[in-house]
């Protein structure tokens, strides 16, 4: 622990930017995941919706410090590339209409077995 008021100072003030650094770069952690989950679930509409938020949090992050100009020119590069990919895959392999997939037929629901707990309380119980 440090002994000068000017250094019990320092550690206050790195300590309160390091935790807004932390909570910046979570946030951007989240913008991205729902990106990828929507480039996942080939979702081309929202894809596109969501690509200008995900830049614009990428530049506010940047702008602020949390991370490298460099990082987050990579992070929008590789965000745009999957998009890209997203369009040449949709592209190449078009949507079935309605009326050309066949309906799959509804299965009955299967009961889920009661966990352990509620089976030794159900014996208990009759």
């Amino acid at each position: 622990m440090a002994n000068i008021k000017s250094a019990k100072k320092r550690i206050l003030v790195s300590e309160k930017k390091r935790m807004q650094n932390q909570m910046l770069v979570s946030k951007l952690k989240t913008v991205i995941k729902k990106y990828n989950a929507a480039i996942t679930a080939k979702d081309l509409a929202l894809a596109e919706k969501l690509l200008p938020d995900t830049f614009a949090c990428i530049d506010s992050v940047a702008s602020k410090g949390a991370i490298h100009r460099n990082n987050a020119a990579r992070k929008k590069a590789v965000c745009g590339k999957k998009l890209d990919e997203l369009k040449a895959w949709v592209a190449a392999n078009p949507a079935p209409k309605a009326e050309e997939a066949p309906a799959a037929p509804a299965a009955p629901a299967e009961e889920e077995a009661p966990k352990k707990r509620r089976a030794k309380k159900a014996a208990a119980e009759a």
